[in-house]
């Protein structure tokens, strides 16, 4: 095969990688399959790029065959992803600053976006609302000048999402929207995006809105099904069970649904991505469950969500105080959590974002997710802080 033929096999691997990537795939990179003709060091340059793409664990080996700035990326979102957030604001502002150095190409911005991103959703994560604020709309910025569409979705979906945390679910609900407009023909992150929307027409809490919810998420839960979407199905599944509660019910929805008990639960190792959504559900049971009298399974339930959520340290507090209620326990501390260094974003002169300086957020760290008290009617209330 000439020097030609070869080339042409590997943009031709990359282009049927590449795809469903682009489109917010998020399959396991052992998954994904690779030319059968690309020679084994070719295969071993997509696989590792799939890896890092896809923010999978890596091996030492595997980060030095990536550029140092894809490093720092890769290591970023796998600490974000444990819920060090220091460490992934170390590697993701070490990223940047090194861009900073490089000549200016559409590559350097598009990557000092991702970059910025990362910035946004770590403070998102650590409480540092005003902050995250920033480093969210530079990195719409350069999704913007980059005609990158998954990154623009990408960064009005975290925008939205650090609204609504915020208490300003109209807004949320409108940059949310417009990440659902943006979202290129055939992606197939549209179930996810279904979710984000519930979730802020459910802060709106009237009937219509909740209507609305409803039927965005059924529409998810069933398409993520079909599409062994597990994750987003069981987003969905979390999402209408506090949906039920806020309608002042106790129904558990799983049961009522019919779920198959292997959606629900799972023996083996979780990520981040796997475990947040059976958290959340876990916790709309237990919520659920005391409200019907049924102590033991709030307990069990609750003690399930803890478990989960490990890799989310404001989330599984949240689980802690409401499971240490049901135990008659102390509630664990908030002060314990770690804080991060705060750096600030470049001023960007983009007019077109400048209506989102206008809502009021604050730069409190942990104690954003202290719920006041820990009976379990306000802890269910504190769910407000967190992207549900």
């Amino acid at each position: 095969m000439s020097d030609i033929q070869q080339t042409i096999v590997l943009l031709e691997a990359h282009e049927s990688l590449l795809l469903p990537v682009l489109q917010g795939a998020q399959p396991a990179a052992e998954d994904m399959p690779l030319h059968a003709s690309l020679a084994e060091v070719q295969q071993q340059a997509l696989h590792v790029w799939l890896k890092s793409a896809l923010n999978r664990p890596a091996s030492a080996e595997e980060l030095q065959h990536l550029p140092a700035q894809q490093a720092h990326r890769w290591r970023g979102w796998l600490a974000y992803f444990q819920g060090q957030y220091a460490l992934a604001c170390a590697q993701f502002i070490e990223g940047y600053q090194q861009l900073a150095q490089s000549p200016a190409s559409v590559t350097t911005a598009l990557l000092q976006g991702r970059f910025a991103l990362g910035l946004g959703k770590a403070y998102t994560r650590s409480g540092d609302w005003q902050s995250a604020r920033g480093w969210v709309l530079h990195a719409i910025d350069r999704a913007r000048q980059c005609s990158s569409p998954l990154d623009i979705v990408k960064g009005y979906g975290a925008l939205g999402e650090l609204l609504l945390r915020g208490g300003y679910p109209r807004d949320a609900l409108f940059c949310l929207g417009t990440a659902r407009e943006l979202l290129p023909a055939g992606a197939v992150e549209r179930t996810r995006q279904w979710n984000y929307l519930a979730s802020a027409l459910m802060r709106l809490n009237t009937p219509r809105d909740q209507l609305a919810a409803e039927s965005l998420l059924m529409s998810s839960y069933y398409l993520a099904i079909d599409g062994a979407d597990y994750s987003s199905a069981v987003h969905a599944l979390a999402r209408l069970q506090f949906l039920e509660l806020d309608r002042q019910q106790q129904r558990d929805l799983p049961e009522l649904l019919q779920c198959p008990e292997s959606l629900l639960t799972t023996d083996k190792p979780m990520t981040a991505q796997q475990g947040v959504p059976l958290g959340f559900l876990a916790l709309g049971r237990a919520f659920a469950a005391w409200r019907r009298g049924d102590k033991a399974s709030a307990v069990q339930h609750a003690a399930y969500a803890s478990h989960c959520l490990r890799h989310t340290p404001a989330e599984q507090r949240w689980a802690q105080a409401l499971s240490s209620y049901l135990q008659g326990q102390t509630r664990p501390p908030m002060d314990d959590l770690a804080g991060v260094d705060l750096h600030s974003p470049p001023p960007d002169s983009a007019v077109l974002d400048s209506h989102w300086l206008r809502p009021h957020l604050t730069d409190a760290g942990p104690a954003q997710f202290a719920p006041p008290v820990a009976d379990p009617e306000s802890l269910l209330h504190h769910r407000q802080v967190f992207f549900l």
